[in-house]
């Protein structure tokens, strides 16, 4: 398999390869396309209107066993909810977008 990696200019990268084609970026899909799609592959209301599990309910008793057999360290996660900072979370976002559209 061979990758051919974007064009990366930048302090601490090496230099591109200049035989390289730059990639065009991969055009964003317009807001009825996104809303079409998110309302097909929606799972709101699937299990009524008091469902709070969503799409977990698919876990099976199976499915947790089968999972227990992968840990390793036993360290524990809290799912506590914590506060957003939706500023980093757009800017984390946005390099995300950046570094993808570089790929594509």
């Amino acid at each position: 398999m061979t990758v051919i990696a974007p064009r990366v200019d930048g302090p601490g990268q090496p230099e591109a390869d200049p035989g390289l084609p730059t990639p065009e970026p991969t055009p964003l899909p317009d807001i009825d396309t996104v809303r079409a799609l998110a309302e097909r592959y929606s799972n709101w209301g699937r299990w009524g209107p008091d469902d709070e599990l969503g799409t977990l309910n698919h876990i099976q008793a199976s499915d947790v066993v089968a999972a227990s057999g992968l840990v390793r360290s036993g360290r524990v996660f809290s799912y506590e909810p914590h506060p957003v900072n939706f500023r980093e979370l757009q800017h984390n976002a946005a390099t995300v977008a950046a570094k993808l559209r570089r790929i594509v």
